[in-house]
């Protein structure tokens, strides 16, 4: 088989059907492939979207009852049958050309092990005002990707690396590098994919920019809230901290717990004065020195 995109999955039976509607209807070039779905302990209709579609894609479904994103990558990862394993996630929307944009760097660049397309926010109304005016500042939060119209090499000394909603693995290298399930939804941190994307090009690996593998964020109005951005930037801050575990931490929580405190009380004057976006980027470094300081007290 050529080709296994893989989606997991959790509780959100809705938007899987949105970006399996929109899978129905992409270009599907002349290849073998599979829509592989793991269902990462769903208590709602999953089930039964999956078997809507049955009829107008070629899907499976793999249970992973053990709650967490990175064991739901690992179950896929076992269970693909494709040369190539695309990944995408449950609440976006799929541009009609993104399979064939794939399949034909798979075809361009044999020699690669890793691929990545452009992703495009799309805030769900009723939007948050004070979000849509700063979603410049909220880059990693909707997950934004561009590195322009031309294909070009993956590159970690710039930057340059896909995001988890839209990138694509060799199978044989994706097997030799899994994922950390200390890392990703269910953790308390982010950034698994990134993880393994980094291991792959340091090992010598190369990767490339596929413009046009295009997919939509939709973010909905549960995540344009203050409570959101905290909880995302908190999981970043404790990332920071996994990765740093073994060094020196010395005076470490005091440090972070005094960054803590300040950051806060800064939030709270510009939140009261309406700064913006000065108050946006303070709640950030809250949430951030937060994460970091809870990660640190953490038994892992």
């Amino acid at each position: 088989m050529d080709i296994s995109v893989i989606i997991c999955t959790r509780n959100r039976a809705a938007s899987l059907d949105r970006v399996l509607a929109s899978a129905a209807e992409m270009s599907v070039p002349n290849i073998a492939w599979e829509l592989l779905i793991v269902d990462n302990g769903s208590g709602d209709d999953v089930g039964k979207v999956v078997d809507h579609y049955k009829a107008r894609l070629p899907l499976r479904t793999e249970k992973q009852p053990e709650l967490g994103l990175s064991r739901a990558r690992n179950c896929g990862v076992k269970s693909a049958r494709g040369k190539h394993l695309i990944w995408t996630d449950d609440d976006v929307v799929l541009d009609p050309h993104w399979l064939v944009a794939y399949s034909e760097a798979f075809r361009l660049r044999p020699e690669a092990a890793l691929f990545g397309g452009k992703i495009i926010p799309i805030l769900e109304p009723p939007c948050t005002v004070w979000f849509r005016q700063n979603l410049d500042q909220f880059w990693e939060l909707v997950a934004t990707r561009d590195f322009g119209p031309k294909e070009l090499p993956l590159s970690l000394t710039n930057g340059r690396v896909p995001f988890g909603a839209n990138y694509a693995v060799r199978a044989i290298e994706q097997r030799q590098f899994l994922y950390d399930i200390n890392l990703g939804a269910g953790t308390g941190t982010v950034g698994e994919e990134t993880d393994v994307i980094r291991s792959i090009l340091e090992s010598g690996h190369t990767g490339y920019w596929i413009p046009t593998a295009i997919i939509y964020h939709i973010i909905p109005p549960g995540r344009q809230t203050t409570a959101y951005v905290v909880q995302r930037y908190k999981a970043q801050g404790a990332t920071k901290i996994y990765f740093s575990r073994g060094k020196r931490q010395g005076r470490m929580p005091m440090m972070l717990a005094t960054r803590v405190a300040v950051t806060y009380v800064v939030y709270i004057v510009a939140r009261f004065c309406d700064v913006q976006p000065f108050w946006i980027k303070r709640l950030k470094g809250y949430a951030f020195w937060l994460g970091a300081l809870e990660e640190l007290l953490r038994k892992r």
